[in-house]
């Protein structure tokens, strides 16, 4: 499909901006031609330039459209025949509309989704026209509205980073409004105040952020956490195949109150669709389960509110030990994040340190551990939201040999390239609207992210 020319792309434009409702042939060239009354010649434009969009939209189908109709009257007259998800300039202000009426955890949710659809400045192909700069004016402050309420949202559910965050990017792009550089420095006072908290970085661009926490990965009760398996999925916690004091073993007798029928239950529902790799002899495996399945698989545990993701990175040998390097490693984290963004509940994903235990990483320290962890993570945020934060998880006893100072600074320098569509600008290199940095546009091409046909 190509491109329409300005003046299709303005009248596009003026039917989008009704919001559905209809638009006559007069309406439609005093705006977009600047004349009033029209003449004959003037209507003739319009239509002409409305058939050019119907036959791009439904290419085949002669004058007819399924997008553009035309309503019954005196005069000529046209609608957007459209649905609300097929057109991103209605639906992000649907989505704000409807979360302002819901409770805080489920209005994260509903404005987190509004402001993923702002990707650049809105209606910039018609920037100028009087009927456009009073829409780009509103969705500027409802763009502004919805920051300031996903930061109260996140407050409200106690995700101070997240709020943090939020409040932190619109506060950049609003200099000098008092009150929310109050509100940020609350929240930073407040984040630097959180038990545990030992090292943290914001990526803005990605809308995540990074953290490196002393204490228990159990104790993190506002988070989905990760939990690391072997490619058996074993959970005998005898001390010969599983250690009880492993994350494993804690898995087991804290989230699961010690009932492995009921945790092999929802393992055997989660890889009843994976293929087996093989299946071990009894008699070469002495102990635990004898299915093997590919490193990288990740399944879904739920134990009671608390989400587990558990990704099999390692090998349990028929020795017993459990064996893993680097590269496999880096494949289990592709695959979890892959499975976290699909199935995450878009709240922080906290992971302990990886190959501390038993199951140690061939040829990585822990430094060199989470920093593939954290690396894998930014990757898989550039393509789309993981999660608001990752919360590397450290016991007390763990720290030095992570080293936090360290963490710090390799946190900063992964700061280069950190935005998932690059850094956006205006017309000739300049700056973007100063009242934000993304907004939802409608751009020149029917095929483009705002205007698109879902039928």
């Amino acid at each position: 499909m190509s491109t329409p020319p300005p003046l299709a792309t303005a009248v596009l434009a003026r039917l989008a901006v009704a919001g559905g409702e209809p638009v006559t042939v007069d309406e439609v060239a005093r705006d977009v031609w600047g004349v009033a009354p029209p003449r004959r010649g003037d209507r003739v434009a319009v239509q002409k330039r409305v058939l050019m969009l119907r036959r791009l939209f439904d290419q085949g189908s002669g004058d007819s459209s399924g997008v553009i109709v035309t309503e019954p009257g005196r005069v000529s007259t046209y609608r957007l025949a459209l649905r609300s998800d097929q057109l991103d300039l209605w639906r992000f202000q649907e989505l704000v509309r409807d979360a302002r009426r819901l409770p805080p955890a489920s209005a994260v949710a509903g404005l987190s989704h509004a402001l993923d659809l702002w990707r650049g400045r809105p209606l910039q192909d018609v920037e100028g026209y009087e009927f456009a700069d009073g829409t780009i004016a509103r969705l500027c402050a409802l763009h502004e509205a919805a920051q300031r309420e996903l930061a109260r949202a996140h407050a409200a559910v106690g995700d101070t980073a997240a709020a943090l965050a939020v409040a932190e990017r619109l506060a950049e792009s609003l200099p000098g409004d008092l009150a929310l550089d109050r509100t940020v420095s609350e929240l930073r006072s407040r984040v630097r105040g959180e038990d545990g908290v030992l090292a943290r970085h914001d990526f803005p661009g990605l809308r995540t952020s990074v953290s490196l926490v002393s204490g228990d990965l159990l104790d993190q009760s506002d988070a989905d956490l990760v939990i690391g398996f072997t490619d058996t999925f074993d959970t005998v916690t005898d001390d010969r195949v599983i250690h009880r004091d492993s994350l494993q073993g804690q898995l087991l007798h804290v989230l699961f109150g010690g009932d492995r029928k009921r945790l092999d239950g929802q393992l055997r529902r989660e890889l009843r669709h994976v293929p087996a790799v093989s299946v071990e002899s009894r008699s070469d495996k002495r102990l635990g389960k004898l299915t093997r399945y590919p490193l990288g698989t990740v399944v879904t545990l739920s134990a009671g509110e608390q989400q587990v993701f558990g990704v099999a990175y390692s090998q349990m040998g028929n020795d017993l030990a459990a064996r893993s390097s680097p590269q496999e490693l880096a494949h289990g984290m592709e695959r979890l994040w892959e499975h976290t963004a699909r199935h995450g509940w878009r709240r922080p994903v906290a992971i302990g340190l990886v190959g501390a235990g038993l199951a140690r990483v061939d040829g990585l320290g822990p430094q060199e551990s989470l920093a593939t962890v954290v690396r894998s993570f930014l990757a898989r945020s550039r393509i789309g939201t993981v999660s608001p934060e990752l919360r590397l998880v450290v016991r007390p006893d763990a720290i030095a040999g992570a080293g936090s100072t360290f963490f710090a600074k390799f946190l900063r320098e992964q700061e280069d390239g950190a935005t998932i569509e690059g850094p956006r600008t205006g017309q000739e290199g300049s700056p973007a609207c100063p009242c934000t940095t993304e907004r939802p546009r409608l751009p020149a091409g029917p095929r483009s992210t705002a205007m698109r046909s879902r039928r």
